[in-house]
């Protein structure tokens, strides 16, 4: 899992290319997404799971997804 709420309002999201990490402050789940995309972090399904990227790793991939839904 590339997503985890370590306490209420804070979510750790790792990428699954690099493994590299950041944190977020957000009051739930939709805000999250929206934060995560301002900053450049992209999502695609992959096999029937999200798989998140960050800036780095995301280029400029257009099959980006923003249909995620639920809580991971």
């Amino acid at each position: 899992m590339s997503i985890e709420k370590v306490e209420r309002g804070v979510y750790e999201v790792e990428c699954d290319d690099c493994g590299e990490g950041d944190a977020f402050n957000a009051d739930d789940w939709q805000d999250l997404m929206s934060q995560m995309k301002d900053d450049g972090w992209t999502k695609k399904k992959v096999d029937d799971e999200w798989e998140h990227y960050c800036p780095a790793c995301s280029g400029n991939d257009d099959d980006s997804d923003d249909d995620e839904e639920g809580d991971e």
